[in-house]
């Protein structure tokens, strides 16, 4: 990786996220209030990771703490949460999986959920 692309990506890391709102469930517990409980344990592995991570070890973690799932259904539900700008995609140098990590801290998720319905009762 060159010095300048290098520089790029962490800019793109760095800059704050537009990511999206998502619905608010206020009967569920942690990130299950806005996303659905595969999804939400996903999420909380990636972010214990704070490394990027691949399919096979969320899965595997996910068989180990959660519950019996297939690989696929870990890889497609994967793929969606990167599609909702959630997760980033990125295929290392010489590898065939995809590594995946988290575009946003727990922390800073909480904070932009909260305040998009903080701002939802502002409007009203």
């Amino acid at each position: 990786m060159t010095t300048a692309t290098y520089a790029a990506e962490r800019a793109r890391a760095t800059a704050a996220p537009t990511l999206p709102v998502l619905r608010f469930d206020p009967s569920k517990e942690g990130a299950e209030r806005w996303l659905g409980p595969t999804e939400a344990a996903i999420m909380e592995i990636v972010w214990a990771a704070e490394r990027p991570i691949t399919v096979k070890a969320i899965w595997r973690e996910i068989e180990r703490e959660y519950r019996e799932l297939a690989y696929t259904t870990v890889m497609t539900t994967m793929e969606r949460l990167a599609e909702k700008q959630l997760l980033d995609r990125r295929r290392p140098i010489g590898s065939s999986a995809y590594v995946y990590s988290a575009r946003e801290t727990r922390a800073q998720f909480i904070e932009r959920q909260a305040a998009a319905i903080r701002a939802s009762l502002e409007d009203e």
